[in-house]
């Protein structure tokens, strides 16, 4: 009788220690800092970012970021940080928690960047010839740079994309929003694509017709100032195409 109830015992003890222990973990667990790490201009997917512009600075390529309780950076193929000159295709973006500790590390592509230098050219269209007419054997990140068409494969209908965006340059262009109503001090985001989506710069530069009204940065974030109403523009490198948005600001 008294194993019995030695036994009876020493289960409930040891049920209520795993019940402790449990709740402890999950307690923990979801205490942990959340995050988030997302971009209404790239593509984020497992591995790799894709849909970054070729001439993009790494102070602006981190602009188009939206992180919380987290933070990124962009490294080379030797994991040196980058702080200044151009995001080049094979290079790293990294993700750290709020404790600077590493995440999660996504390989930067960049569309017919085959040089790996940042910025697309002839050289880049004649050296994908060259492989393709060679069939050279190429690495995931050099794949998905020069699959323009994206049917995970090398032929010449991506080498005649590519020539074509380097010779007639933009075709196209749309804007996110055509337009946004804030208060003072409050933010909206605006997103401007071209066409086509590769072998030009995807950047595209921003403007505001009053920026005592309403300001927009490099990466298309308007801040509304004082109550009226303006135009914020964005327009291609070239000068070629223009869209528009209407940014009224009403405290009401």
């Amino acid at each position: 009788m008294w194993k019995t109830k030695s036994r009876t015992i020493l289960n409930i003890l040891v049920g209520f220690v795993f019940v402790v222990l449990i709740f402890n973990f999950y307690n923990t667990f979801s205490m942990n800092t959340e995050y988030s790490f997302s971009s209404i201009v790239y593509n984020i997917g497992d591995e790799y970012i894709e849909g970054i512009s070729v001439n993009s600075s790494v102070e602006l390529y981190l602009k188009y970021f939206d992180i919380d309780n987290c933070s990124i950076k962009v490294v080379d193929e030797n994991n040196k940080e980058l702080s200044s000159g151009l995001v080049v295709n094979g290079s790293k973006t990294v993700l750290n928690d709020a404790n600077g500790n590493a995440i999660k590390s996504y390989t930067n592509i960049i569309k017919g960047d085959y040089n790996r230098d940042g910025i697309i050219e002839k050289q880049d269209f004649y050296d994908i010839g060259k492989c393709l007419v060679n069939d050279c054997s190429l690495d995931d990140v050099d794949m998905l740079s020069v699959d323009i068409d994206g049917d995970k494969e090398l032929h010449i209908n991506d080498l005649m994309l590519l020539d074509k965006a380097i010779t007639l340059g933009y075709t196209g262009m749309s804007i996110s929003e055509e337009s946004i109503i804030l208060q003072s001090g409050e933010q909206g985001r605006l997103v401007a694509k071209v066409e086509p989506g590769f072998g030009v710069n995807l950047n595209v530069k921003w403007s505001s017709d009053d920026n005592s009204i309403a300001s927009v940065d490099e990466a298309g974030r308007v801040t509304g100032h004082n109550v009226g109403e303006t135009k914020v523009r964005a327009t291609t490198f070239d000068g070629k195409y223009s869209v528009e948005a209407t940014i009224k600001v009403d405290n009401t």
